[in-house]
């Protein structure tokens, strides 16, 4: 035996490692020899550590491709998004013509797929039975749809953002999930630059809408993009970090939220891409250790920022736990 994983129909993490760590001895890295030998201790490390663990024989959420044409950014990154979208690429050409389509149609995506305006709803209901003894559950239902009548009114008629957000912060104490229209509005304030931007944003992490952390992504990619890292991203970076670490989501809905962040590692934006790569740092797992070495194999691009590749070798570190090694 060499020590090399058979083939197998799913690759694991370990494996996964072994088969990167072969093939940058091969093959080199195109970025230089501290990348290549950074890349090969931080592997070494994994192999080292792992070698027996359960925690590696998980399946590779990201496994190195030989089946993709891997030379641009967002060719990596949507490659282990959707594999479905890049099979059989083989040509810088294919690369370009099918990386623009998958673009272009998550540009398209709604924003508020989840949050369709809820029903109306009779403001008004018939009292209890029990006149004499009103349950207190009815009450609050009657004081939140009160909440509700009022915040739709002030939106409804333009009033001052602070007096909204004041109307916002009443209705949050009833219930945490607030309808299309408000959280539209939260949208638009965090692309102010006023003081009300922070509040909107603090407000934002208190909705328990599943589109809120839509929201507050695309609000967190405006702002980069047009005035770099400030408090309202810091603000917002902080409510992903809420988000995704979360006890009480399932699953699927948290893999879900971390494949859009993910997706930021191939934005148009270098403050956008950098930052992507901060908050995994924090967040990421072992699984994303394959994406960040795949970034790391690129030749330098044109747009590239001088900060990107230190920021994810850090990030590799990090998550590794090479760095403290």
């Amino acid at each position: 035996m060499d020590g090399r994983p058979a083939a197998t129909a799913v690759t694991t993490l370990y494996e996964d490692w072994q088969l990167r760590r072969e093939r940058i001895l091969t093959q080199g890295a195109p970025t230089g020899k501290g990348y290549l030998e950074a890349q090969i201790r931080v592997l070494d490390y994994l192999l080292r550590r792992y070698a027996d663990s359960t925690e590696a024989r998980q399946p590779a959420r990201f496994p190195q491709r030989t089946d993709v044409y891997l030379d641009e950014r967002a060719i990596v990154v949507h490659a282990h998004m959707g594999c479905c979208e890049v099979a059989g690429i083989k040509s810088e050409a294919q690369a370009a013509q099918r990386s623009s389509r998958i673009l272009n149609r998550i540009a398209a995506l709604d924003p508020q797929h989840d949050l369709k305006a809820p029903e109306r709803e009779l403001i008004w209901l018939a009292p209890p039975a029990d006149r004499a003894r009103p349950r207190l559950g009815y009450w609050k239902m009657l004081r939140h749809r009160a909440a509700l009548l009022s915040l739709e009114e002030a939106i409804l008629f333009d009033w001052r953002p602070e007096t909204i957000m004041s109307r916002l912060d009443i209705v949050l104490q009833f219930n945490s999930r607030l309808p299309a229209r408000q959280i539209e509005f939260l949208f638009r304030q965090l692309d102010d630059s006023t003081l009300v931007a922070p509040v909107a944003a603090d407000i934002l992490a208190r909705c328990s809408n599943e589109s809120a952390f839509e929201y507050a992504l695309l609000a967190w990619q405006d702002r980069l993009t047009a005035h770099g890292p400030d408090l309202i991203t810091a603000r917002l970076e902080a409510l992903f970090r809420t988000k995704l670490s979360d006890p009480d989501i399932d699953t699927p809905l948290r893999e879900h939220r971390c494949d859009l962040l993910r997706a930021q590692l191939a934005s148009a934006s270098a403050e956008v891409r950098l930052r992507a790569v901060c908050v995994i740092e924090q967040l990421g797992t072992l699984h994303d250790i394959g994406l960040l070495l795949d970034l790391l194999r690129l030749p330098t691009a044109v747009d590239e920022d001088s900060r990107e590749r230190p920021a994810l070798l850090a990030a590799l570190h990090t998550i590794s736990g090479a760095g403290t090694a």
